[in-house]
């Protein structure tokens, strides 16, 4: 009976998942191991009998602070997280209890071992994630806090004007009141370009947003484009150039290389001096498309283009006529060319210019 009996401990004792030391209650040399606890140090049994457990478990890993089992006071508790050192160096988390047992031979104690290397590697990545996450949160709050303010300014300046000239229409001359209007006009257009890129921006952070590619026109499409901000260019002298050839066909979302285009012709506008040219033009290699829109504008320094697609950090500059920005239009450009597999690329030289290209890939090919 006593036989079996042990048969059955070394049995358990052998096939339990946890890795088990035996050690002794003084001296903390080991006495006893099992299979287990073999294969998470990567020693084999004969080597690690008469051993003592601490240095064992500090291993080559020196900044392990392991104590023997008999300085251990709060025996029975799980002690989690513990880092440990296996034969090679290598740092495993495990969970760790420890108990005392005593009988006539003397007083053991037993070391039990849980690896948690797995565990802890995904809560970790949690941490990290939540960590992201916080960030994110609160650089969106800083950024949409930002463009609020850039909102308010110029709704503020529309109600201002329509007041004067509702309230005082009798004693404003034709010119002047045409003026009010003109400027009315142009806070509305630029209220209504920031809205649509924020609806933009918004369904890009809820995923609320689908890629239609299809061939298309592109100097049909520039055309348009060239139409609708040909008034403000004008206000500069500011002569807006087609140089994509005829019948130039590329594959992708045609609302979104729209709005990519659109906000950077606008852009060019914005930083453009008076009596400049602003040119859209086109190349193309085996692999890719490339869509430029080239300005003789006021340029940027590098460390001004690093942080353009940076939500971090607010890129906004005033414009040559101290015309308003948000730079929520170059983000979305970014977002849009990634959607479509593409990126953007500046080029940019002080008081020279600037030139943005959009590289799309011939995929469809």
């Amino acid at each position: 009976m006593e036989e079996k009996n042990k048969f059955n401990y070394h049995t358990v004792f052998d096939e339990t998942v946890d890795a088990i030391f035996i050690t002794d209650g003084y001296s903390g040399k080991i006495i006893d191991v099992n299979k287990s606890a073999c294969e998470l140090l990567g020693y084999i049994k004969e080597e690690l009998i008469g051993q003592n457990l601490a240095k064992i478990l500090e291993g080559k890993n020196s900044a392990i602070p392991i104590k023997t089992p008999a300085q251990f006071t709060m025996f029975g508790s799980v002690l989690s997280n513990k880092e440990i050192s296996d034969k090679f160096g290598k740092v495993i988390y495990v969970d760790m209890v420890i108990n005392t047992f005593s009988d006539e031979t003397g007083n053991y104690v037993f070391t039990s071992l849980r690896d948690a290397s797995e565990r802890i590697g995904y809560e970790n990545k949690i941490i990290a994630i939540n960590d992201e996450l916080k960030k994110s949160i609160a650089t969106k709050d800083k950024f949409f806090s930002i463009i609020a303010h850039d909102l308010k300014n110029p709704i503020s300046a529309i109600i201002g004007l329509s007041e004067i000239v509702t309230n005082k229409n009798e004693e404003i001359e034709a010119d002047e009141a045409q003026e009010f209007l003109e400027m009315i006009k142009n806070l509305s257009q630029h209220t209504y370009e920031l809205l649509e890129n924020l609806l933009n921006w918004s369904r890009i952070q809820t995923n609320n947003i689908e890629v239609n590619k299809e061939y298309f026109d592109l100097n049909k499409l520039i055309n348009k484009i060239i139409n609708i901000l040909q008034p403000s260019a004008e206000l500069k002298r500011v002569s807006l150039i087609n140089g994509v050839d005829e019948n130039y066909s590329v594959f992708a979302d045609y609302d979104m290389i729209n709005t990519i285009i659109r906000n950077l012709v606008s852009n060019s506008i914005k930083f453009s001096p008076q009596d400049s040219n602003i040119t859209i033009y086109e190349k193309n290699d085996s692999d890719n498309w490339y869509i430029s829109v080239s300005d003789e504008g006021v340029g940027m320094e590098e460390s001004y283009i690093a942080n353009l697609f940076n939500i971090d950090v607010h890129t906004s500059r005033q414009g040559t006529n101290k015309e308003k920005g948000t730079g929520i239009g170059l983000l979305l450009c970014n977002e849009f060319a990634k959607l479509n597999n593409g990126s953007i690329n500046v080029i940019s030289v002080l008081n020279e210019g600037t030139t943005f290209t959009i590289k799309l890939p011939k995929e469809a090919l």
